[in-house]
């Protein structure tokens, strides 16, 4: 087989909606359990210790920058940009302005990146300046400043090494774009996976044969993942065709159209990051292995949000942007968004009842191990509990953001954002401290919540900090209360721009599709529950086979009861009877 032929039969089958779905979908369950695998290594060698913390912090900065220049142009601008340009079928306009972003986009992140470089040693100096941190890592400013010193050139020396991933991040996520604007979706789903082979492998290489190198092990790892994902994505872009990469300034109109396109939504990206900078450093300042303990429940709630946001809308996106000029009442568009959310809710629910009944099993299959304690598997359990009501919320926000680009508007999400951020940080901190007094608000009985002094004693403990291990999960809680309200904002303001809700009232077969999946949910949950405590009285989960037997006890009645409630739904938006046809057909013809 040759290449050119090989190249062929990869396109035709990338334009097979059903076939790619199902292979991307298949890559990300993979990539996903690799991205467990790598979580459990993690927690395993380091636990929820000072160092992770040091870890995941010294993230921050580099993701803050690589956040605003590219995961805002990707999203908002090269996509649409991409499409315009390749209907027009102007090829050679298409390659000068791929290469130009990409020489814009490294230039400036070597730039900023370099700075950062420089400035890492002052920016460090102030945040263990502050009380909080000191404490939280059991430091203090009256002791000599050798006994601060290790902690801080640990935070130096790892933030500055993070400050590789983002730089070939940016180009890896622009050759992703261009592939997608394409349809290709077979690179960008490998992509992450390699990434993720990329950091296991580290890790089990260091510890294999350089065990000195401790938690900067980690940084390698993730360096080597970074290398695999770029190269992935330049493959495929050379797979579609040959081009002529090449250094280039030339700012012609669509580059223009890029930049503002892309600078709405890069300020509204600042916003976001400043809760994210915000919930990190709040993380980093509640103990130690706080941050540890809020970074692992947030990757294992994410792990489902990436299928759902990332997998799923990142097939559907190109086609939103279809819609929405086909029209000039957006029908097409309203029709698209509908069937969309309801099958994100549609397989989101069955997964939150799942998460939110087997959190404890979940944290101890995939973190509890080496150093990682018994009582840091109750706090990540109790603090994922709090975060799974953001994976629907976190999927209906992106697929509101990702319409509005589709209409061409990246003010709107501004807008949103601001709100979202404001209202995420109030909600942290007030959660926060909150969830802190969780011993107390155990002991209060119910005949007391009653009594006008316990009233004002509850309230009083929004705005003062408790000893308590819960304070992490009113930090996940927060995120989760502002979320629901930035998805609610967005919905209507979206709503009053296409006339969402009208076409689903005229329709009515969406608000009858979302009431059967609340009713399905809720029934399913109490049967979901019930099997998990019967299961976690018969069944011995000393070890991993018993906690796999009870996750396989309970999960199967799970979906056997939700899928059943909700077949209409499904096969109204899956067809699944059509898709029964076609296998049926296909074995016939075999």
């Amino acid at each position: 087989m040759t290449i050119a032929s090989l190249k062929e039969k990869i396109s035709h089958f990338e334009s097979k909606l059903i076939s790619i779905s199902i292979l991307i979908g298949s890559l990300s369950i993979i990539s996903k359990l690799l991205g467990f695998f790598k979580v459990h290594l993690i927690a395993r060698l380091f636990g929820t210790s000072k160092e992770s913390d040091i870890f995941y912090a010294a993230f921050a900065l580099p993701d803050l920058v690589f956040a605003l220049l590219v995961v805002g142009t990707v999203n908002a601008a090269l996509v649409p940009i991409f499409i315009k340009i390749i209907k027009k079928k102007e090829d050679k306009t298409l390659h000068t302005t791929l290469n130009t972003v990409i020489t814009l986009l490294f230039v400036t992140m070597l730039v900023l990146l370099g700075t950062l470089y420089f400035l890492m040693p002052s920016i460090t100096s102030w945040i263990f300046s502050s009380k909080e941190v000191l404490k939280a890592f059991d430091l203090s400013l009256d002791l000599p400043r050798g006994s601060n010193e290790y902690y801080q050139n640990l935070f130096v020396n790892l933030s500055r090494l993070m400050l590789v991933s983002p730089l070939l991040l940016s180009v890896s996520s622009v050759f992703g774009a261009y592939l997608q604007a394409h349809k290709r979706f077979i690179s960008t789903a490998i992509a992450p996976l390699m990434y993720n082979i990329g950091i296991v492998i580290g890790i089990a290489f260091f510890v294999k044969f350089a065990p000195q190198y401790g938690v900067y092990a980690l940084s390698y790892s993730v360096l080597i993942g970074t290398m695999l994902h770029f190269i992935t994505q330049l493959i495929g872009v050379l797979n579609l065709h040959d081009n002529d990469f090449s250094w280039s300034f030339s700012v012609n109109s669509y580059v223009k159209d890029i930049a503002k396109l892309s600078l709405p939504r890069i300020f509204g990206l600042a916003v976001e990051q400043t809760a994210i900078m915000f919930n990190t450093f709040w993380g980093f300042t509640l103990g130690t292995g706080a941050l540890s303990v809020f970074k692992f429940a947030s990757t294992l709630y994410l792990v489902p949000v990436d299928l759902l946001s990332g997998t799923f809308l990142q097939l559907v996106f190109p086609r939103l942007n279809e819609r929405a000029h086909e029209d000039d009442n957006y029908r097409s568009l309203n029709k698209l968004y509908w069937r969309t959310l309801i099958l994100l809710v549609l397989i989101a629910l069955p997964i939150i009842i799942l998460f939110i009944v087997l959190r404890l099993p979940i944290v101890r299959l995939v973190l509890g191990a080496g150093r990682f304690t018994w009582t840091a598997t109750l706090v990540t359990s109790f603090t994922l509990a709090f975060f799974t009501p953001a994976i629907l919320l976190q999927a209906l926000a992106a697929l509101n953001i990702r319409t509005f680009y589709a209409i061409n508007n990246t003010k709107t999400p501004l807008v949103i954002s601001i709100v979202g951020v404001v209202l995420n940080i109030l909600f942290s901190i007030g959660f926060t401290n909150f969830f802190s007094h969780s011993t107390q608000i155990k002991a209060l009985s119910l005949g007391n919540l009653v009594n006008l002094q316990s009233i004002e004693q509850l309230l009083s403990w929004f705005t003062t900090r408790g000893d308590s291990f819960g304070a992490v999960a009113g930090l996940a809680f927060g995120i989760s209360v502002g979320l629901f309200v930035e998805v609610a904002v967005s919905f209507w303001l979206l709503s009053r721009k296409t006339k969402l809700w009208q076409h689903a009232k005229a329709e009515q077969k969406p608000i009858t599709s979302i009431k059967t999946m609340v009713f399905a949910s809720i029934v399913t949950l109490l049967i979901t529950y019930g099997m998990y405590k019967i299961a976690d009285i018969g069944i011995d989960t000393s070890r991993a086979l018993g906690v796999l037997t009870v996750g396989a006890f309970t999960s199967i009645p799970c979906l056997i009861v939700y899928g059943y409630l909700t077949r209409y739904v499904w096969n109204d938006y899956v067809h699944i009877s059509k898709i029964k046809e076609k296998v049926s057909k296909i074995f016939k013809r075999k």
